[in-house]
């Protein structure tokens, strides 16, 4: 029943007129009229139907479900041991209608392993494939009709094939198109073939004979068995260091037979031996504790010999015959590629670049093979044997996996400390002698004598003494900010007057400022971000003013890489420029305080690290006063002016890198 199963063929024929459902009637093949329409040797469909099969080994009556696909005029058969069972249509007109083309049946059937779908049109019609999805391929039919008792889905998952689901109905935009969807139980490769009105979809490839594996398996261990050190191939592979661990012996020959050595080593190492018939001469050697592997090594290079491990199991035999041997597998690799039918998938890139991924995998394709690039859906259209395209797409899945991304957040901090303190003094005398103030010269001149100061730079009229200072040295005092203190002494009449102003000046300035900038990028991609303002300069030149602007901004530039070990390689530019308005040029415009850092860092995950920072402090003292007066002990301070500035600024930058997978 199992077999029956497997062999099951789908097959339904539309006939040219609608008649009553047909009897079940056995029949000869020479009973069987010419019409073509009649049943097909292949098996009908019909969800749900039952059929009675004959075993004719056990002479019973067997009961299976049978899925069928009819209409009103067709009849089905089936095989089972050689006979056939049909049925019949019953009675009908046949008289002609118009030609239309139409689907006159789907097939299914299943041939060492691979699923064979046939889809059997009136005439020859056009087709296109859909777009490939996972595990889905679809075709779409033009004009051409799907009878109703067509548009179903059927399951064919029971069947040992990848094919899980047919579904086949009519376009529900264009009534004369025809889309048929397989699905299937994994990725597979399929072909579709178009022989006249005989649509063919090969979906599988076929099992492979017992030689083809064992085969095979030769060559895989061929290219892929473990290199021992007395491994022929490990004299021909430049840089293979050999390493010998095998149980220490001693050995003195002279002029022993190379096979007889060979026994005892393989005595020693537990290995099965086989020496080829062409393994001959003689030895002569005196070895002490050396490994047994190492001893091997020497007698198969002195014999001109070479050994392949196969399991516990090494074989010896001369150069030129292992050369053979695998010139030979070679040549029957190669010559059963060449004969092997091509098929044609598309592997969709999704992550990377289909140009850049085509030149890899272009290496692992046969001389037959071709590889072409959409790109417009961003995808490879390969052509070759089916061994070739399942290494091109194991390839394509390790090598187009989602990139990371990286997330860079910076801070910028800026740190400024500033220190001023000033003392200074302002005093001066006013004496005046004359008869106005009651203390005059008796002189006819002079009549009036004033001693006073002078204001610096701006004398009044001559003979004209004002209020100005003589010790003129205040400190930089002024609204909100330090302060003074003054003394006024006089005498009642106005002939003396003394004045004395002291002020004293202290600032402290405490500043920070923090700059956190932000951005999101994928691996080795250069990423950028920006904010300020640009500052307008007027330049003058033959051609006239000009405008030019000179950008003040804060920003990050990074292009991070990912490593294997979650580490981020870092190239980053920050710069944090910034308009002073302290400092200002000609005409008003502001000097730029220009911030920069350019390093390439190596960070770990989540790691916030400093990439840099500058510290400068600027101390300044300064002693403003009279010559020779303010040296004076204890009252030099009453003709100097002192000032001390100090001014620190820090700038410090972190950088902490994220990986978003």
């Amino acid at each position: 029943m199992r077999l029956l199963f497997k062999t099951l063929i789908i097959t339904v024929v539309v006939a040219a007129a609608v008649a009553p459902f047909p009897q079940i009637a056995s029949s000869t093949d020479a009973e069987r009229p010419g019409d073509p329409s009649y049943a097909s040797d292949n098996e009908g469909m019909n969800p749900g139907g039952e059929s009675q099969v004959i075993d004719q080994d056990a002479g019973e009556l067997h009961e299976q479900e049978l899925y069928t696909e009819s209409s009103g005029t067709e009849g089905y058969t089936y095989e089972d041991q050689g006979t056939d069972y049909e049925q019949s249509p019953s009675a009908v007109d046949n008289d002609p209608i118009d030609m239309v083309n139409m689907v006159e049946s789907i097939g299914f059937e299943v041939m060492e392993g691979v699923g064979i779908i046939t889809i059997t049109t009136t005439a020859p019609v056009g087709y296109s494939e859909l777009p490939h999805e996972m595990k889905k391929m679809g075709l779409k039919m033009e004009q051409v009709f799907l009878p109703a008792e067509f548009r179903v889905s059927r399951d064919v998952g029971d069947f040992d094939s990848p094919v899980s689901f047919i579904s086949s109905f009519g376009d529900p935009v264009a009534e004369d198109e025809v889309l048929v969807i397989i699905n299937f139980k994994e990725e597979v490769v399929y072909e579709v073939i178009q022989d006249q009105n005989h649509i063919m979809v090969k979906v599988g490839e076929p099992k492979k004979t017992e030689e083809e594996l064992a085969e095979e398996e030769i060559y895989e261990q061929l290219e892929e068995e473990e290199l021992w050190a007395f491994d022929f191939r490990a004299a021909t592979e430049l840089g293979q260091r050999k390493q010998y661990k095998g149980q220490l012996v001693s050995f003195d020959f002279k002029k022993a037979q190379v096979r007889d050595v060979l026994r005892i080593l393989a005595d020693i190492s537990g290995f099965n031996f086989v020496i080829a018939r062409g393994v001959k001469g003689t030895v002569t050697l005196k070895l002490l504790n050396v490994p047994w592997d190492l001893a091997l090594d020497i007698v198969l290079e002195d014999a001109g010999l070479g050994a392949i491990v196969e399991g516990n199991v090494i074989k010896v035999a001369p150069h030129k015959t292992l050369r053979a041997r695998q010139n030979q597998l070679k040549q029957t690799i190669e010559s059963r590629e060449n004969t092997e039918p091509l098929f044609t998938k598309q592997l969709f890139v999704n992550y990377a670049n289909a140009s850049e991924i085509k030149s890899l995998i272009a290496t692992i394709l046969s001389e037959r093979g071709e590889i072409k690039i959409d790109t417009r859906t961003n995808s490879l259209l390969i052509t070759d044997t089916q061994s070739r395209l399942v290494q091109a797409q194991d390839i394509l899945r390790k090598l187009d996996t989602r990139t990371a991304q990286v997330l860079i957040e910076a801070r910028i901090v800026q740190a400024t400390l500033d220190f001023t303190r000033e003392l200074g003094v302002q005093w001066g005398t006013n004496f005046r002698a004359s008869p106005a103030t009651g203390n005059p010269t008796n002189a006819f001149f002079p009549s009036s004598v004033q001693v006073g100061g002078v204001g610096v730079g701006n004398p009044g009229p001559f003979g004209s003494i004002g209020d100005s200072f003589i010790i003129d040295l205040p400190a930089a005092v002024g609204t909100g900010a330090g302060g003074a203190l003054g003394i006024v002494l006089g005498s009642l009449t106005g002939a003396f007057d003394l004045d004395i102003r002291l002020s004293a000046l202290e600032t402290r300035g405490d500043g920070r400022i923090l700059s956190s900038p932000k951005i999101l990028t994928l691996d080795n991609h250069l990423a950028r971000i920006e904010q300020g303002v640009s500052i307008p300069f007027l330049s003058v030149s033959a051609a006239g003013t000009q405008t030019q602007f000179v950008d003040a901004t804060l920003r990050l530039e990074v292009t991070p890489h990912v490593t294997s070990d979650d580490r981020i390689n870092m190239k980053i530019r920050i710069t944090d420029n910034a308009p002073d308005p302290s400092i200002t040029g000609a005409n008003g415009t502001p000097a730029i305080r220009r911030n920069e850092a350019e390093t390439q860092v190596l960070a770990r995950d989540g790691e916030t690290i400093v990439i840099g920072g500058i510290f400068s402090r600027t101390t300044a003292e300064s002693m403003r006063g009279v010559p020779w007066f303010s040296k004076l002990p204890l009252l030099g301070f009453l003709f100097s002016n002192t000032s001390r500035v100090d001014a620190r600024r820090e700038l410090l930058v972190f950088i902490t890198p994220r990986i978003i997978r």
